[in-house]
């Protein structure tokens, strides 16, 4: 135990953008703190006519849960790819999740709970219930929904792919994210974890730090090109 508290210390010596992944703490404690303190309290609720048309498919539960382990997968892959990307798919995570954290703070919101299905009524019991249900439990009522992380973080999951050099010449695993990506973000309206508004708000937010954050890495390179041309 000792040994591997030492090697753990020397890694992170040595790779202290590791530290970064801090702000998972930060985060679960934010969020926890902002869902129990709206649990009981009026919120804006978000929903549409659209939602009623979106049919229940407690399938889509088994995609949805696999959003904590594709993200731990994509980091890992940049963790021991190198630092570069572990930073890049950090900045794009961690930026899916504060800027959605901010906004359900300022704007506390929620679903209201007749869009999720009647148990009782539905006429089905499968894995997929039972799936859905713990789902439920663990997060009822629904509250920080807008917009919504699992729809911003997945699409910018697929993003870091896409761009790992790790994974330049290896198709696959990029159109396996790809499809998961979709699955995921499908789920948090087949499930009825989500309105569609709050999917179109996570995709839209996506679609905006993405590029900022490759803008970012440009700049950034750009400047120690200038900076190193200057020392010669």
């Amino acid at each position: 135990m000792k040994r591997l508290f030492n090697v753990s210390v020397n890694y992170i010596k040595n790779n202290k953008h590791c530290l970064l992944l801090l702000y998972w703490v930060f985060h679960t404690v934010w969020y926890e703190i902002i869902r129990l303190i709206y649990v009981d309290r009026e919120v804006l609720l978000i929903e549409c006519s659209w939602d009623a048309s979106i049919p229940f498919i407690e399938w889509f539960a088994f995609p949805y849960c696999l959003w904590f382990p594709y993200i731990a997968a994509v980091l890992l892959l940049g963790l021991f790819s190198c630092r570069r990307e572990f930073v890049r798919s950090m900045a794009l995570i961690t930026a899916c999740m504060f800027i959605p954290m901010v906004f359900c703070t300022l704007v506390p919101n929620g679903l209201p709970l007749s869009i999720r299905p009647d148990f009782e009524t539905l006429g089905r019991d499968n894995w997929g219930v039972w799936l859905t249900k713990f789902i439920y439990n663990t997060d009822s009522p629904p509250r920080s929904v807008m917009p919504s992380m699992h729809c911003a973080v997945s699409l910018s999951l697929f993003y870091c792919l896409l761009r790992s050099e790790k994974l330049k010449g290896k198709p696959w695993p990029k159109v396996a994210g790809g499809v998961l990506s979709l699955l995921i973000i499908l789920a948090t309206v087949f499930i009825k974890q989500h309105s569609i508004l709050d999917l179109i708000a996570g995709l839209s937010l996506s679609l905006i730090i993405c590029p900022l954050i490759t803008l970012a890495e440009y700049l950034i390179d750009k400047k120690k090109a200038k900076n190193a041309e200057a020392a010669n």
